[in-house]
């Protein structure tokens, strides 16, 4: 049926809206892919966010280009680079258009989107931003056309880096999915709704009082953090417009659903705290809360209490002959009728219901930060720091260069670079057609060596005084607590080594290794006795420092010692020496910037070690009664606070 005989409406008899907000946000995203920009699915693996991203498949109309990223993309394949084939076969360089150009005007999946490294981000958020690709490499310069929605899946566990800021704010929607979620509610949906929907989309007016209703809820006490987030909410706003547009909503429903929807996964306040709810629930802070403009004067009637349908779980449905046609349906004149949670339809969620669906659990009170996604904490970011490595790594692109010496032939680099050339070399080379067999001519300037990047690796050098005056103490704990440190370094993948000092010597024990079962097992042969050469032991531990910083793996040291030197460096005996020869190489540690950590395994405290770690530019962790869990935890606790 139509409106006013131009524009199409949806028939009244259309499916009734979902109840479930995943479900919502798939109609919505169906209608406006290209605005909304995309999702980001937040959830373990498993089937709920393929089921998910199939059914939005399925509400497309016209079957858009559908592209997977494959996880460990490289740039060239994403944004484009030369076709190989064709350019041997013209003598010439030929565009091959990447994933983002060949999905225009449809949707591109992300997998693994909390592992996203800033190469391949980069031109994702250049495709959100401008619609187009701009390809500048390999002597191609072109910029196509890239708009395309986005449909992250973000794996991330607790305590994971989720995935990047930048690429959330650009979506309009991010989805903690349950992991047994299946698409109620959509039952009947098919992409002719959704096209008729699209029909609409361009004549929707969403009136001044909507936009700001929303932004006062996007408004924060410094102002938004970014503009997105509520042009994302105006956008979905009008989406659902367009989806009830034969049976349509009030501005306030629909601002309060499409804040529900995008600006409370962001830690903005709820829907009902922005109109000033919540100042009914601070009547115990220390400024009187703000009188409502219905209050009472002194004397009269109290007045009548809220209605409770604002307190059930869901709104009834609103009387068939009070539904006014707002100006958001076109061929309107009458103005948009202001509304309530009243006016939602019985089959869709209460705005503070979809909130709560959407936000995490225990978020709902408390403070919140405005603006930033509630999973993507500042800071928290990526696996650590990056090294440039031609070995191993992840493959980020190609570079002039010879192969050798650990750098690895960049074949398809290779042959582009020499592809244009071939019909001038065999020019050059007296070659003529059917004279001789046409092959490639390649030259040592076209030769490309792989160019990779490693998060940069972590070894930690575990120093260990094993004198006599430690083993009647405490080497036992000591032992203990160091097997434990030796396991939590296995399992972020980091390098270890044991330097242990006793008599008049220091020895590395265990060489830098990864191997947990051989460092229980030199650690468990581990026995004490004689002097204590602190300095000898610190001087090791700062030779294989040294050694990790030169081959790119970043050193931290931990000294356990109970701070009784008396043996100097050169295996003397005398406790004044040995403390002279010690706190010099404090210094030269402490001028390295190697970080350190000294753990006083004492029974009442040493002063000395608190000395020698000032000269390091660290402090002592007195552990007087700690076992060897406590021990873990204090190097724990300071590996955190200095990552």
């Amino acid at each position: 049926m139509t409106g006013d005989g131009a524009h199409p409406v949806p028939d009244s008899g259309s499916p009734p809206l979902p109840r479930d907000p995943f479900a919502l946000a798939a109609l919505l995203l169906a209608i406006d892919p290209t605005g909304l920009r995309g999702v980001v699915l937040e959830g373990p693996t498993g089937p709920a966010p393929e089921l998910w991203a199939g059914r939005f498949r399925e509400l497309l109309p016209g079957r858009p280009p559908w592209r997977r990223v494959p996880t460990g993309i490289t740039v060239d394949r994403l944004v484009g680079g030369v076709d190989l084939a064709a350019t041997l076969a013209l003598g010439r360089r030929v565009l091959l258009p990447g994933v983002l150009a060949q999905a225009d005007r449809g949707v591109v999946v992300l997998p693994s989107a909390e592992r996203l490294p800033p190469e391949v981000a980069s031109p994702l958020l250049e495709a959100c931003d401008r619609g187009r690709i701009r390809i500048e490499r390999e002597g191609i310069s072109d910029d196509l056309p890239a708009r395309v929605a986005v449909v992250a899946l973000d794996e991330a566990r607790e305590g994971e880096a989720p995935t990047p800021e930048a690429l959330r704010d650009r979506l309009a929607f991010l989805l903690p999915l349950p992991p047994r979620w299946t698409p109620e509610g959509l039952e009947g949906w098919n992409s002719a709704h959704i096209g008729t929907a699209r029909a609409l989309l361009a004549d929707i007016e969403l009136p001044d009082s909507l936009l700001r209703q929303l932004t006062v809820q996007a408004d924060g006490p410094e102002g938004p953090v970014s503009l997105r987030p509520l042009l994302h909410a105006l956008r979905a706003a009008r989406a659902l417009a367009a989806l009830c547009a034969s049976n349509p909503l009030p501005s306030e429903t629909l601002a309060r659903i499409a804040g529900a929807l995008v600006l409370s996964p962001r830690g903005f306040p709820l829907p009902e705290e922005a109109d000033g709810a919540e100042s009914e629930d601070s009547g115990d802070q220390s400024s009187p809360p703000p009188q409502e403009p219905d209050s009472e004067a002194p004397g009269s009637e109290p007045a009548p209490p809220e209605p409770a349908t604002r307190e059930a779980p869901f709104a009834p449905p609103p009387a068939a002959d009070s539904a006014a046609t707002p100006s958001t349906a076109p061929g309107s004149d009458s103005p948009p009728p202001t509304g309530s949670e009243d006016d939602v339809p019985g089959s869709l969620l209460l705005p503070a219901e979809i909130a709560r669906a959407l936000l995490p659990e225990g978020l709902l009170e408390g403070s919140r930060t405005r603006g930033r996604s509630i999973r993507a904490a500042p800071g928290t970011r990526g696996g650590g720091e990056l090294t440039r490595s031609h070995e191993r790594g992840r493959r980020v692109g190609a570079e002039a260069g010879t192969p050798g010496r650990g750098r690895r032939l960049d074949l398809p680099a290779t042959l582009r670079a020499a592809a244009p050339w071939q019909a001038v070399r065999r020019r050059e080379a007296g070659a003529t057609d059917g004279a001789a067999p046409i092959h490639l001519r390649i030259e040592r300037s076209d030769l490309h060596v792989q160019r990779r990047v490693r998060s940069a690796t972590r070894r930690t050098i575990f120093t260990v005084d094993a004198s006599g005056s430690q083993a009647l103490r405490r080497l036992g704990e000591v032992k203990g607590a160091v097997e434990l440190l030796l396991a939590d370094a296995y399992r972020r993948r980091e390098e270890v080594a044991l330097v242990v000092f006793r008599n008049r010597e220091a020895h590395i024990v265990l060489p830098p290794t990864r191997s947990l079962t051989r460092a229980k097992r030199l650690l468990r042969g581990l026995v004490g006795g004689g002097g204590t050469p602190l300095a000898r032991g610190l001087e090791t531990a700062a030779g294989l420092a040294t050694e990790a910083t030169r081959s790119g793996t970043r050193p931290r040291i931990i000294l356990l010692s109970d701070g009784r030197p008396n043996v100097d460096r050169e295996g003397r005996g005398g406790r004044s020496l040995a403390r002279s020869d010690a706190m010099a190489m404090a210094r030269h540690l402490g001028a390295s910037g190697v970080p350190l950590m000294v753990l006083d395994t004492s029974a009442r405290g040493e002063p000395f070690l608190n000395e020698l770690a000032e000269q390091m530019g660290t402090r002592a962790h007195h552990l007087p009664y700690a076992d060897a869990r406590g021990i873990r935890r204090a190097v724990s606790h300071d590996a955190e606070a200095h990552p």
